[in-house]
């Protein structure tokens, strides 16, 4: 991005740490924010009907996640821990 760009994006940014298996957004939230992790990782689950978890992937530092949501105006789909 040119940094005029980079700047407004700083701007809005708000930092929040999250504890180990701690939910940024479950399944069925609504989606208002996308988020970027700057450390640690970021796993995406779905509950199976038996009720099992599965891991779907996961996100690391410098990646961007949650942005489909704000655009197709639909719920989160997915588990963010």
């Amino acid at each position: 991005l040119p940094a005029p760009a980079r700047e407004r994006l700083a701007g809005a940014l708000a930092p929040r740490r999250y504890a180990r298996d701690e939910a940024v957004y479950r399944r069925g939230d609504e989606a208002v924010a996308f988020y970027g992790v700057a450390e640690g990782r970021v796993r995406f689950s779905a509950l199976s009907p038996e009720g099992r978890e599965a891991v779907l992937s996961y996100a690391g530092a410098g990646q961007w996640f949650g942005e489909i949501g704000l655009f197709d105006d639909g719920p989160r789909v997915v588990d963010a821990t």
